[in-house]
């Protein structure tokens, strides 16, 4: 598995201030060069310029991504007996959004690029560098002074925080290239259907786990297999397009809207199949896609489709499970695909969804199930309240046992 280190030379991290962002308290456009910024950009005192990268996420508008430059120096550098470092940036479509509070990543890439990233301020995006970086959750640093991370080495991307950093532009290979050959052979250098794709998946596993415990950490440990043969298996389909070239900048453009899309429903097909194999190999009775009321189609319905269509079967009997490897907005769609079932359940991928997110559904009675693994993306108080998926079958087993 690939690690931070793969990507980033360096990485710091703080919170920033009114003074830093702030035009109705300073203008100065800079932050203070600290002792962890002099480990990245050097000491020398003459200013250098270099070009950056500058995104804007938040929870209320799309990314703002804007290029820039920074500039290095040290603004006492004609004073021989002190020196004050400095980082100076532009204005910019994405910093203009940034607020006291908020919290920044500076990284220097591997390729010598620098990436400034702005996280509003107890948003799902913030939560997710924090857990991408391994940021004090606390907030405890101290708002005037950067963080240097240094175990970039130790810090593994797993499929989550491959796609958090894709979502940023950063090119992850976290793939499994020896497995190419094997699945050239086997699916005729095309794409199979999912099942068939997720059940090759749990064949090849190198973790052979076999979900008899540990429902967690079995489903994260499929995921995370199918997702690195898709990435591989992706990469030669698509190149074999790109080589053949496109009539037009249309094809090309819809080709590549295509692959975004299957990406995105291969995610949550891979899930949906790992679970229910899962839910097999545990004994506990499901149907995949009942039909409800108004043609509503949960993703899953324990006991089944007969008991939940039965008037006389005790509804305190029934789960339904909704299935969505990232939830954003769509979660509310959960809330009216079963009318018999007061308390709705929602299993996701998604780490770190803001706290207003989850208390909002709470409020609407709905459950969210997420792989223990994922739950240090969470706070405290949300750790208490999520559901994992060893205690999602458990509570389902129990209603009939």
């Amino acid at each position: 598995m690939s690690k931070l280190s793969d990507y980033f030379t360096a990485v710091a991290t703080k919170t920033l201030t009114g003074t830093e962002v702030d035009p109705a308290t300073s203008s100065q456009h800079e932050f203070n060069g600290v002792n962890s910024l002099k480990r990245i950009l050097g000491d020398n005192p003459e200013p250098a310029t270099s070009p950056c990268t500058f995104i804007y996420l938040s929870d209320d508008r799309a990314t703002v991504t804007d290029n820039g430059q920074v500039t290095w120096y040290d603004s006492r550098r004609n004073d021989p007996d002190r020196s004050e470092f400095r980082l100076y940036f532009r204005q910019s479509a994405a910093m203009q959004f940034a607020h006291e509070s908020d919290l920044l990543v500076f990284a220097k890439l591997k390729d010598g690029k620098f990436l400034a990233i702005v996280a509003a301020a107890g948003s799902s995006a913030d939560k997710k560098l924090r857990y991408v970086f391994h940021v004090d959750r606390k907030g405890a640093q101290k708002p005037s002074s950067f963080e240097l991370d240094e175990s970039l080495e130790e810090k593994e991307v797993t499929f989550v925080k491959h796609e958090i950093l894709e979502a940023i532009g950063i090119e992850i290979t976290n793939r499994a290239d020896e497995f190419l050959g094997m699945m050239q052979k086997r699916f005729a250098g095309d794409f199979p259907g999912t099942k068939e794709f997720s059940s090759f998946a749990r064949e090849t596993c190198p973790n052979k786990v076999s979900g008899a415990s540990d429902a967690d950490g079995t489903l994260v440990e499929w995921i995370e297999w199918e997702h690195k043969l898709f990435r591989s298996l992706e990469r030669t389909i698509v190149q074999a397009k790109l080589d053949g070239g496109f009539s037009d900048v249309d094809e090309f453009l819809s080709y590549s809207l295509s692959v975004q899309n299957r990406r995105k429903s291969r995610m949550g097909h891979a899930l949906e199949n790992h679970l229910a194999e899962l839910l097999h190999r545990r004994d506990v009775d499901h149907e995949r896609g009942c039909r409800t009321e108004n043609r509503a189609k949960p993703d899953f319905m324990f006991p089944g489709c007969a008991a939940y269509h039965h008037a006389e079967f005790p509804v305190q009997r029934l789960t339904m499970l909704g299935v969505k490897s990232t939830c954003k907005d769509r979660w509310r769609q959960v809330l009216s695909e079963a009318d018999r079932i007061e308390y709705k359940h929602l299993l996701t991928l998604e780490a770190g969804i803001s706290a207003s997110q989850t208390d909002e559904m709470a409020a609407n009675k709905l459950q969210l199930v997420v792989p223990a693994p994922l739950h240090d993306s969470y706070n405290a108080d949300q750790r208490k309240w999520l559901m994992n998926v060893e205690q999602f079958i458990d509570a389902v087993k129990k209603k009939n046992p």
